[in-house]
């Protein structure tokens, strides 16, 4: 037993080599003490995180009395050492066994994590990067929310956009279905539907629904395409031969269109030309270095507008020229009605949407906008209450 006593007896024999080399034995004694206690500590460390050891056999030593013992006792400890063996071989069997079936639960826990970090990879960069459609519907809730919610903020920017968005929404209601395309005229000089004056209709401007480029402007109380309400800038009588050459050609044009239903390929050269020759005339009339000269509000007045006027007429040409539709040359999306529920129904039925605003027509298209998002409202409330 390591006591205090052998402790003192190992250090005490110091003095003298005779007397350390009585003390020898003494100090191997309480070292093998000191290590026994050290390993006993470390091995209980060990088995508290590893599974219990299994028992063996150890047999009394009885060999050496006899022959006949020595016998005994050599078959004894043969006999034990092959049941240890079997023991130890189905003990590592089981291990192996069991390493196999931790190694296949790591393989799918592999594959599940392998799955589950491009699920949320995926999740994150959806979150940051949405897909088109999603895209599409948040602005479609945000357009929603600032209609219903912010009716300041819907006034700001071109009122043709957020009008054919709400004539979009309204149309495709199933509210709104029946009474644009069926026999329901509930709504029809309703609350909701309000009335135009009559000179309401030249000041909105409407369009088929076209590609880029191939869409054509016309009043809504006139429907021709070929607007003759020229700009300041043109009726300077400096424009005179270009504007009698411009309406001679349309003017020739639109006659083959209600006669044959087509433009020749000469009246539309003619077009072209009286096309260019506005531009020219106005690009002459007004050069690069007069319009860096001109205020603000001239170059919109006389520059701008004219430029545009141009543009809108080109496109007209181009549209006359590539249609076959004779009801866009022949009046036939002219209308006739006398409130906005009309004109969202004449709107529908003809394929129609709003084109952007002209000066001077900024009163009709703020009114229209306020009774358009009135219609929308109500349905969203009578589609809610469904």
């Amino acid at each position: 037993m390591f006591s205090r006593l052998s402790m003192w007896r190992a250090v005490s024999c110091g003095a003298g080599g005779a007397g350390l080399a009585r003390c020898r034995p003494a100090r191997r004694r309480a070292m093998a003490m000191a290590a026994v206690v050290w390993i006993s500590a470390v091995g209980y460390a060990v088995a508290a995180e590893s599974p219990p050891a299994r028992g063996h056999i150890f047999l009394p030593p009885t060999r050496g009395a006899t022959v006949l013992s020595t016998y005994i006792d050599a078959q004894a400890r043969y006999i034990a050492a092959v049941g240890d063996f079997l023991e130890s071989d189905a003990i590592a069997r089981r291990h192996r066994a069991d390493a196999f079936d931790r190694e296949m639960d790591n393989a799918l826990k592999w594959v599940e994590t392998y799955f589950e970090r491009r699920a949320l990879n995926k999740a994150y960069r959806l979150k940051e990067d949405p897909t088109y459609l999603e895209r599409v519907r948040k602005r479609r809730e945000v357009k929603r929310d600032v209609t219903l919610n912010y009716p300041d903020e819907i006034k700001k920017g071109e009122p043709s956009v957020k009008l054919n968005w709400l004539l979009n929404e309204i149309a495709n209601t199933s509210l709104a279905y029946a009474a644009i395309y069926g026999a329901d005229d509930r709504y029809l000089d309703s609350e909701i539907d309000l009335q135009l004056l009559p000179g309401d209709a030249g000041h909105i401007w409407l369009t088929e629904v076209a590609a880029l480029g191939q869409k054509v402007p016309f009043r809504a109380s006139d429907a021709k395409v070929f607007d003759e309400d020229w700009p300041l800038v043109f009726r300077a009588a400096e424009f005179e031969p270009a504007r009698k050459a411009f309406t001679d050609a349309t003017g020739k044009a639109l006659g083959e269109i209600r006669a044959v239903g087509a433009v020749s390929p000469q009246t539309f050269g003619e077009m072209r030309q009286a096309v260019d020759g506005l531009r020219t005339e106005l690009e002459r009339t007004y050069p690069k270095e007069k319009r860096k000269s001109m205020r603000g509000q001239d170059w919109v007045v006389f520059y701008d507008q004219g430029r545009r006027f141009v543009d809108s007429q080109a496109a007209t040409v181009m549209r006359a020229a590539a249609t076959n539709r004779m009801e866009t040359f022949d009046g036939s999306n002219r209308f006739d009605g006398d409130s906005v529920f009309d004109l969202i129904r004449h709107m529908c039925h003809r394929g129609l949407i709003f084109a952007p605003q002209k000066t001077g027509d900024d009163p009709t298209y703020h009114k229209l906008l306020d009774a358009m998002v009135q219609i929308y409202r109500e349905f969203q409330s009578l589609g809610t209450e469904a």
